[in-house]
């Protein structure tokens, strides 16, 4: 494998990003190597629905989130993408920046939009 990468050759793995008690979110990548690093650029993302074991495409998710200049590896982690298979919702946070995009069902597969959570109303009169 290892010299395959040294040869410039192209490796794909499948790998899962996250589990929740329905859904494991699964990851096909290319493996890239150069001389001391290794980089994976992920090709395509499903969905496997455990109690039927159904394969849902994910591949919207990736490209929404690329459009965003969200890298799915650098950006996000495991811990956001099983919140995001129990709560419909995935966060995303950069410094001060905070990204909320909602799962949409499509005939196709999983997508993205984003979400607009709902502030709670600060009342002065209630509150003090």
């Amino acid at each position: 494998l290892v010299d395959s990468l040294l040869e410039q050759a192209n490796y794909c793995i499948s790998a899962p990003l996250a589990e929740s008690g329905a859904y494991t979110l699964m990851v096909d990548c290319n493996i890239f190597m150069g001389l001391d690093t290794m980089v994976p650029v992920p090709s395509n993302l499903y969905v496997i629905e455990k109690c039927t074991q159904k394969k849902i495409s994910a591949h919207a998710i990736n490209e929404f989130l690329k459009k965003e200049y969200i890298n799915i590896f650098r950006d996000m982690s495991s811990s956001d993408f099983k919140n995001f298979l129990e709560k419909d919702i995935l966060t995303y946070t950069k410094g001060a920046v905070e990204k909320n995009f909602e799962k949409v069902i499509l005939t196709f597969g999983w997508s993205l939009k984003p979400s607009i959570l709902k502030k709670k109303s600060f009342d002065l009169e209630h509150g003090i």
